[in-house]
């Protein structure tokens, strides 16, 4: 969760757009763009679970609901309300009311751990679908909202749908902020064996399950879906296939590389109380 993950969801955000934005409107595009840079925004790394079970202050403040999506958004939010900043300047009151719901609904929608979000949002495809075609119908502001939530979903996990070694490249990422924060508690790092299973637990249950949704909007082009199916498959594959002599080296190169830095600035701070 930093610049270069906020990056890397809007350049998909925007290139979704490309290839399937010809019937949203410049308010809607806008709304998913802004979405896709706020929606990690001064994330701490932890997952909301923790925050709650700590009674971290965040926690408190949003009543142990989609904490982190919550502070990203006042802070993202907040950001528009400086002069220097707003780049939304030029909307009118009604243009802002609608991106700012727009963009409230799409950043709750990256939270994995949300279920009952994520099955109203999947359930309301065939409530919002055409007779004719079955087609999701974006004339409506739900089935647009429906649509967006969905693009920027994939888009938050984007590395799940390109290549094996870019799919890697942000496990590891993330492999490496978690053992960081777990170590910040005093615990011991992710066993290789949990954070090998917790991988095909999501690709099965959530990352599979966004490609099945996409198909069902009949909103997506099928040669792309079939792109994205096929590198979800490789990637899972490659996982399932080097996942275990992957993690033995992270966890190598971790222990190396922070724990050393942890244990030092713990020493530090025993000296200071001492």
């Amino acid at each position: 969760h930093n610049f270069e993950h906020a990056c890397h969801v809007v350049l998909n955000c925007g290139y979704f757009l490309y290839l399937f934005g010809a019937k949203m409107s410049s308010l809607d595009k806008a709304s998913l763009l802004y979405a896709a840079l706020i929606h990690d925004v001064e994330h701490l790394g932890v997952p909301n679970v923790s925050l709650v079970k700590q009674s971290h202050e965040l926690a408190k403040l949003y009543h142990d609901q989609s904490v982190a999506e919550m502070n990203s958004l006042a802070v993202g939010l907040e950001l528009l309300q400086n002069p220097h900043f707003d780049i939304f300047v030029n909307l009118s009151p009604a243009e802002r009311s609608q991106l700012r719901q727009n963009v409230i609904e799409l950043v709750l929608s990256t939270d994995i751990a949300d279920a009952y979000r994520r099955k109203r949002t999947f359930a309301r495809i065939e409530e919002y679908s055409s007779s004719i075609d079955g087609s999701l119908d974006i004339s409506t502001d739900i089935g647009k909202q429906i649509l967006l939530s969905l693009l920027l979903r994939a888009a938050d996990i984007g590395s799940s749908f390109q290549n094996f070694m870019t799919s890697k490249t942000w496990a590891q990422r993330y492999y490496t902020e978690t053992n960081a924060w777990l170590l910040s508690e005093g615990r011991d790092i992710f066993s290789r064996e949990l954070f090998f299973s917790d991988q095909i637990s999501h690709m099965d249950n959530y990352v599979g399950n966004i490609v099945e949704r996409l198909k069902t909007t009949k909103c997506i082009d099928e040669t792309f879906l079939i792109v994205l199916q096929e590198n979800f498959t490789a990637n899972k594959n490659g996982w399932i296939e080097e996942g275990n002599s992957l993690l033995e080296k992270w966890e190598k190169d971790f222990r190396i590389t922070y724990k050393a830095s942890f244990l030092k600035e713990k020493e530090e701070k025993d000296e200071e109380k001492a």
